[in-house]
């Protein structure tokens, strides 16, 4: 039947009567059953109301009539679907509060355990180092009054260490009580002050915002002026250190005035040698210098010598000095250095187990090639043993050895004749090269010496005018000492305002720090430490039950004997 044809018919009265109610069976908009009454228990022929095929939810004509009556009941259902909802929803999340509260509770046990747990483990490995280093000593039978000694020393360390730590505990809760009592000071001095600051009055109020702006200013001015007298510092420090004094300036000019005078000496040595007219004269002399030279060169590489040796020894002994700090520290460092050498002795161990079939397989491969050397020799010595009958005679071996004896004797001889004369053939050479390079070395050394020898008689004539010397002598005192006496003024002047400005800096980094907004930031500050601590306890607590609840590799052993299984059943299907 077309759905249209009923949309065109007229209802009937008992139809009519029946459908001031509601339609039987109205489900709500969730699909949940709505509510009895006595108008919803009358029967209705479905198949006659003006609805389609598809139900309520389902495709609906252009022309047809909407749902003609909603009563109560239909509202009544979609609030218990509502209800219903709320109530599923409180339920869950109860469930989850539960949980996450039985799970913080597990937690809580969960690390208290670990914390017990990792206490019985460290004591467990302090009881198995014990135990390794008994071994240790068993297996290199000590003596066991030198054990007796090393537990009479760790008894005496751990009694000073304890000692220790009880004498900084009392010291730090010392401190903490003057540390809280200077806060309660300053808290008091704090308040004195904010009670003073509102007793003020609108001038006097004026007036100290006035004083506060300019211990801001004076603050800023201070910093300025401090930046000013560490530049001038600094340039201070590096004018001295460039600048010499008085006495160190006449020091040095009294050391080059002695030099220059030894120059001038030599130089007028040098002049009178080659001003001789006799050529043999004058090369005896020159000689003679060269040899004094020489010899003094000569000394002063032994002095240098002795030196070194004096350098080294004393390197050498305070090498021995370290060495014996050292071996002094490293008393006290005894136990760790024994379990260093049995966690090295163990690893040797582990180490040996893994490379244990290479070392025997290169162990036989070793007696075999000494199988085959064995071979090889007796080989020989069995054909040594055929030879024999071809050996010889005594006489004839003993002409043989004198025979050698006597070749090798030449030879050593001849070696040496041949090295005796190549080395005095390389002599015979240097010497020629030195006499052929002496001329041109002495031109070169005439001409230094003149060049020499003009700046000495220019310098000689500035030393001449002793008065000129004086005069420029006393003009450079005379400015210096005006510049060390203005440098001295400013000096003062800037280490009193200076003072004066770090005073004031002390009052106010003093207010600063008796501030609420600092106790404030300090009291946060140790709890973000505190926050962070518990974050990175917990972050290691997750990675050690992450590594704990790891299942990838049973996973893996899982389906790898699957595998296996079904490997094993197809084979007997086959079979």
């Amino acid at each position: 039947m077309n759905p249209s044809s009923h949309a065109s018919r007229p209802i009937s009265t008992a139809m009519s009567r029946q459908l001031i109610g509601t339609r039987g069976q109205l489900t709500s908009s969730m699909g949940t059953q709505a509510a009895q009454g006595v108008a919803l228990g009358t029967t209705v022929n479905v198949s006659e109301r003006p609805v389609t095929q598809q139900g309520m939810r389902g495709m609906k004509t252009a022309a047809g009539p909407s749902r003609q009556v909603q009563d109560s009941s239909y509202y009544v259902g979609v609030l218990h679907n509502k209800v219903n909802e709320l109530e599923a929803e409180i339920t869950e999340l109860d469930n989850e509060v539960r949980q996450h509260n039985r799970a913080m509770n597990e937690f809580g046990g969960l690390r208290r355990r670990h914390e017990t747990l990792l206490a019985e483990v460290r004591g467990l490995e302090g009881t198995l180092a014990d135990y390794n280093l008994a071994m240790d000593k068993a297996r290199a039978s000590t003596d066991p009054a030198e054990l007796d000694a090393y537990v009479v020393e760790f008894e005496g360390k751990n009694r000073r260490l304890a000692e220790e730590v009880d004498r900084v505990f009392v010291l730090k809760k010392q401190k903490d009580d003057e540390t809280k009592q200077l806060e309660r000071q300053i808290e008091a001095l704090r308040e004195q002050a904010q009670r003073k600051i509102n007793a003020l009055g609108p001038t006097e109020l004026e007036r100290y915002d006035g004083l506060l702006a300019r211990s801001h200013e004076l603050t800023r001015q201070r910093d300025e002026v401090l930046a000013k007298l560490e530049a001038a510092k600094a340039k201070e420090a590096s004018d001295g250190g460039r600048q010499l004094s008085h006495a160190e300036a006449y020091d040095a000019l009294s050391r080059k005035l002695a030099r220059l005078e030894k120059d001038e000496t030599n130089a007028t040595e040098e002049l009178a040698i080659w001003e001789i007219e006799d050529p043999k004269e004058a090369l005896a002399r020159l000689k003679q210098r060269i040899e004094t030279q020489s010899k003094e060169v000569k000394s002063l590489d032994g002095v240098a010598k002795d030196l070194e040796e004096q350098i080294a020894t004393t390197k050498k002994q305070i090498a021995e000095l370290d060495a014996e700090n050292e071996a002094d520290g490293g008393r006290a460092k005894t136990e760790g250095e024994k379990y260093e050498k049995l966690r090295k002795r163990d690893e040797e161990m582990t180490e040996f187990i893994h490379s244990f079939d290479e070392t025997k397989a290169s162990t036989l491969e070793d007696q075999r090639q000494t199988q085959d050397t064995i071979v090889a020799l007796l080989e020989h010595v069995s054909q040594g043993l055929e030879h024999e009958n071809n050996m010889p005679s005594q006489q004839q071996l003993r002409e043989m050895r004198d025979e050698a004896t006597f070749k090798e004797r030449q030879l050593e001889s001849s070696q040496q004749t041949t090295l005796r004369l190549l080395q005095e053939k390389k002599q015979r050479e240097a010497e020629l090269a030195k006499i052929d390079n002496l001329d041109e070395k002495i031109q070169i050394e005439l001409a230094s010496l003149e060049k020499k020898m003009g700046v000495m008689r220019a310098d000689m004539i500035e030393f001449d005018d002793l008065d000129g010397l004086r005069r420029r002598a006393a003009a450079t005192m005379s400015a210096l000492s005006r510049l060390l006496k203005e440098y001295q003024g400013r000096k003062e002047t800037i280490r009193l305002q200076a003072s004066q400005v770090s005073a004031k800096y002390e009052d106010l980094k003093a207010k600063i720090n008796a501030s609420e907004a600092h106790k404030t930031l300090t009291d946060l500050e140790a709890k973000l430490k505190t926050y962070a601590q518990t974050i990175f306890q917990l972050q290691e607590y997750v990675d050690t039950k992450s590594r704990q609840t790891d299942y990838k590799q049973l996973k893996e052993n899982c389906n790898h004997l699957v595998d296996n299984l079904n490997a094993i059943a197809k084979k007997r299907n086959m079979e």
